[in-house]
């Protein structure tokens, strides 16, 4: 039996090795996924020699090609201006773009996206940009007729700005079609459709009819590129209004009320003077490709695949939906974890809480963050130990007691959650991730820890915690390596390596470390003279 054990053990480490071997040497399949990059190199040029009819850039003197700028949705880390090829300072949202008017511009640009609203500010408009953000262009009675109707059938004048925004947000975006060579605010009111340039014409028309400032902005949504084809982008025109002392990006069509899209890259935020130029590919051209390129995606993925043999087709992930691709690409890094605690336990000697606690307690570092869980979870212990004693006292029983433990755990989660929102400490991770997975985990925790206390004693209770958390700790820090969940997810075998060496560490029957520490007060016993 025991020479059978080594032969499996054997097997289940270098068969996954061998078929890493044999799937990037004979047949030539990337071993680790590779993700989009959102580090982008853009290119905006303008060519005089180009001889287009009525080009207006040629009868716009003051054109200058729109800069880049670092805000909360972006941030430039180079910008090169040519043909004079000088570099010139990165620059911030409110910076000039005075020095554009050379015909090459390049930019490296780190997009971030905007998921939330940005929150109020006491930021207010000068008179010159009230005046400016809020004057409506030259039009005539009949279309000034046309949209005070429109602003009259869905806003009332006790609604907010912000609820005047969005009754316009919704109308323009269930009432419009998408059409793309309607630019005219006229004719958008005629057809019940425009451009993104209309829409947001058209949009800002009505915020300004209702004493709103806003503004027309330009900016490319990139699309996932290609490894034939790299300048995969989408021209948007969008509008911006000023509200609670924010200018807040409203893109009707994309249905996006005061965000942005990830892999967006916003260019000029007061582009209504050229909005018609932007707007026309043939007189001036935008290039855009990955900073490093990086891009990988499942489909692209499978269809190379489809040429290899059919079973390594068959067992990919990339077959699943996005959804639950997700959920595999941290779940397959669980059973390596495992082997981090099987080696902490058995041949260091460090003792935790169980088999499954500093699992749990990793996935729950995972939820959150680091930094916020790990504070978060010591301030809960501690109060819920004492919680716990105090509901000792009135001897329940098992149940009702963790079901109160339970409802005591959610009201700190909620308290400490609000407390670190209000002083700005709380991680935009962890704004984004809390759930309710974590409570389990934190109950289940306390009352472990209480029981451990009760039957060992202080000191051992505190010596098995230090344990579950330097385990813990040392699996989070494993679980976050991308590059080991892309090589997992794309090689799911490699799980029978984790089975395999769970198998060699269970085998193990040696000292462990610990234990030279332990007990070296009875080696230096026996090697003393004269006992």
């Amino acid at each position: 039996m025991k020479k059978f054990k080594n032969i499996l053990i054997l097997l289940l480490i270098l068969l996954p090795i061998c078929t890493l071997v044999f799937k990037s040497q004979f047949l030539n399949i990337s071993l680790v996924p590779k993700a989009n990059t959102d580090s982008w190199v853009l290119e905006l040029s303008y060519d005089e020699v180009k001889d287009i009819p009525n080009d207006p850039l040629k009868l716009d003197k003051n054109f200058k090609l729109p800069v880049p700028k670092t805000s909360h949705s972006q941030k430039v880390t180079y910008l090169k201006i040519s043909p004079e090829s000088k570099e010139n300072n990165l620059g911030s949202e409110n910076s000039s773009n005075a020095e554009s008017k050379d015909k090459v511009l390049t930019a490296h640009v780190k997009t971030f996206g905007q998921k939330q609203i940005q929150p109020p500010t006491d930021k207010k408009l000068n008179k010159l940009e009230l005046r400016k953000f809020l004057s409506l262009p030259e039009l005539n009675e009949e279309t000034l007729s046309q949209l005070n109707t429109i602003s009259t059938s869905i806003v009332f004048e006790t609604d907010t700005d912000i609820e005047k925004l969005k009754k316009i947000f919704f109308y323009i975006s269930d009432e419009l079609i998408l059409q793309p060579n309607n630019d005219e605010l006229d004719d958008v009111l005629t057809l019940k459709s425009g451009s993104y340039l209309g829409q947001a014409r058209l949009l800002t028309a009505l915020a300004k009819i209702n004493k709103i400032p806003a503004r027309i902005a330009f900016g490319i949504q990139i699309l996932e590129p290609t490894p034939k084809d790299t300048n995969r982008y989408i021209r948007v025109l969008y509008s911006e209004a000023f509200i609670e002392g924010r200018w807040v990006p409203i893109n009707p069509h994309q249905k996006d009320f005061g965000v942005l899209k990830d892999d967006f890259i916003v260019l000029d935020k007061d582009a209504g003077e050229h909005a018609q130029v932007y707007n026309d590919r043939n007189l001036f051209s935008i290039y855009i490709k990955p900073l490093s390129f990086r891009a990988f995606n499942s489909k692209s993925f499978l269809k190379k695949m489809k040429e290899k043999p059919v079973f390594w087709s068959y067992i990919s992930l990339h077959r699943f939906p996005i959804s639950i691709q997700s959920i595999f690409f941290g779940l397959l890094l669980i059973p390596f974890g495992t082997v981090i605690l099987s080696f902490m336990r058995v041949v260091v000697g460090v003792e935790t809480f169980g088999i499954f606690t500093p699992i749990l307690l990793t996935l729950f570092f995972l939820e959150t963050s680091l930094a916020y869980g790990l504070s978060f979870f010591i301030l809960v212990v501690l109060l819920g130990l004492s919680q716990r004693a105090l509901l000792d006292k009135f001897y329940l029983l098992a149940v009702p007691r963790l079901s109160v433990l339970l409802a005591l755990v959610i009201l700190m989660y909620t308290g400490y959650a609000i407390l670190m929102n209000n002083f700005g400490l709380l991680a935009n991770s962890a704004q984004d991730s809390l759930s309710y997975f974590p409570i389990v985990i934190i109950t289940v925790f306390i009352e472990r820890f209480s029981i451990y206390f009760i039957e060992e004693g202080g000191l051992n209770t505190l010596k098995r915690s230090l344990g579950t958390f330097a385990v813990s700790i040392m699996c989070y820090l494993l679980l976050s390596v991308t590059s080991l969940k892309s090589l997992l997810f794309n090689n799911p075998e490699l799980l029978l390596l984790a089975i395999g060496l769970n198998l060699a560490l269970g085998s193990y029957k040696g000292y462990r470390l610990l234990e030279f520490l332990r007990f070296s007060d009875i080696e230096s016993d026996e090697e003393a003279p004269g006992v």
